[in-house]
This record gives C-alpha cells, structure tokens and sequence, in this order.
C-alpha cells in the first residue's frame, strides 16, 4: 500500500503484464523487491521515502519493519509537522478570520453559501478541502471544539471560547456540535477565490422556483427548507433581512440578491438600489420631512 501511495504502482503486479499466478511467483520468490524507478523519477520520491519503503517491503519477516519501528523512521520524523489527515502548512490564521466572518452573516446568506458550495469546481475547493483534512485530526468528517482550538493554537490565532461557540453553533447544521465538510467549505470559500457572477446566476435561477425574477419567502422556503439536512429560516427571519418595498411582499431581486452575496457583506439586510430609492421617497413624503 505504501509503494502504491508513493509511486502508483504495485510492488507485485502490473497491470496488462501480470496475472494472479505470476503475482504469486513474484511474492514467493527469494529476490528482493526492487523500487520500482521507472514508474517515477528520482526526483520526485526522497531517498528516506524509498528507504521506508522497501524496508516494509522486506520478504524476511526478521529483517521486515513493524508498525512501531516504522513510525520510528527518519521519513516520519522529518514530516512531524504533519497532521494525521493533512499537512499543517494548510493551517493559516485566514481560516478562523473565514469562520468568524461566516458566523456574523444573516441566516439567508448562509444558506445561500452552503447552496452554492454544492456546486463548487474542482479548483475552488481544493484548497478548502486540505484545510479541512489539515483540522480534521480524527479523520471522522467531522470538526469538533477541539480540533479546531487545536487548529487555533498551531497558528497563532486567539479564539476565545465565546467565539468557538458562536462559530460551532453557526456551522452545526446536525446539531451534533461539530462542523461538517459542506459548511466548513461554504463557509472559507467565499474569502478564497468567492464566486463568479455566473455562478450566483444560476443559484438564483435555482432559488426562483416561480420564474418571476424574484426571490420570496416561499421560494426559499421551497428550496432551502425541503429536508432537515439543510438550514431553516423562518418567515419572521426573512422578512428582517429582506425589507419590504412598501407593502409589497418580502422579495428580492438579482441586483439585491448579488448585493447580499458580495464578500464581506454581513448586513443584517440586503437592499437594492431601487428599494433604497423607494425607502428615501417614503421617508420624504412624510409629514414634517424636508428635502435635503
């Protein structure tokens, strides 16, 4: 597993060359295994990883590494700044800054984000993804408390525990008290390479089940809310975020909706430039108001 890890190959078998039985013969037989070079140059596996690996490949069972004996090799200690799922370099202070931004969004936006990182590209979620790998120490899927003022520790970052619970209690869709891979994403990509305008196009066509050009309560209701895995808002919550454009029902349009997704946004409303200038045309038509 180890040889295969490293270079892609099998120690034993080839593939197109070789069948079960002359696998076989390869393992019973009193030659030593040889690094298979040819499969990848030189350059690319370090000398201790080559050491380790036929030292585990051994056919003496005396002279073959143990688990214990293994760990204990120069290779291992060289990468102790490893996590045992991810690589600490991973670990940066931007991560915390991302999940501290994330939690003081508006219940909309988060579902929104989480919507969105369904869809995410292979390039926007790479580098999300070994960041959770890197916090994920347990190897669960899972982010707990503790994994993450570990992550915090590493790298500096002062996490108080008041904001921990902030932040667990804004990702915990489950209700677990961890963080899962598909919010812990949605959460750091809109800090990383965000999304583009095509991409938040085709979100809102997804959340306008009506094909009216408007987003309303129902239609999030309809679409965010359809199964308990993802996260509720009720209608008292819609309508704090989204005003009312006199006293139309609560909706927002593509203009408002990519105002409300714009990184860094974390207004507790999303209003267009069209409901600010009806808001201001109300305000002025008051009795007593005067014109600036």
């Amino acid at each position: 597993m180890f040889c295969e890890l490293l270079t892609g190959v099998h120690p034993f078998f080839i593939h197109g060359v070789d069948d079960e039985v002359s696998a076989k013969a390869k393992i019973a037989s009193r030659e030593p295994v040889v690094f298979p070079c040819e499969a990848l140059p030189d350059h690319k596996v370090s000398r201790p990883a080559r050491d380790l690996c036929l030292a585990l490949l051994r056919k003496e069972p005396r002279k073959r590494l143990g688990a214990s004996q293994a760990l204990a090799h120069p290779w291992f200690r060289e990468n102790s700044k490893s996590t045992p799922f991810g690589q600490a370099e991973c670990l940066s202070t931007s991560i915390f800054d991302g999940l501290c931004n994330y939690k003081a969004h508006n219940k909309l936006k988060r579902a929104v984000l989480q919507l969105l990182a369904v869809d995410l590209s292979e390039g926007q979620i790479e580098e999300p993804r070994g960041r959770f790998m890197a916090l994920n120490t347990q190897g669960d899927g899972l982010l707990s408390p503790e994994e993450l003022e570990e992550g915090a520790r590493r790298v500096g970052y002062e996490l108080t525990h008041p904001e921990l619970q902030q932040i667990i209690a804004a990702l915990d869709s489950s209700g677990s008290g961890r963080i899962g891979y598909k919010e812990f994403v949605a959460a750091l990509v809109e800090g990383g390479s965000g999304f583009n305008e095509q991409q938040l196009s085709e979100c809102f066509i997804k959340l306008d089940t009506r094909g009216a050009g408007q987003i309303t309560y129902e239609d999030i209701r309809n679409v965010l809310c359809s199964s308990d895995d993802r996260p509720g808002i009720t209608r008292s919550e819609w309508e704090e975020i989204v005003p009312r454009s006199n006293k139309a029902e609560a909706a927002l349009n593509f203009d408002a909706f990519l105002h409300l997704m714009q990184p860094g946004n974390t207004r507790n409303q999303a209003a267009s430039p069209t409901q600010l200038l009806e808001l201001a045309a109300d305000l002025l038509s008051e009795p007593g108001s005067q014109s600036p």
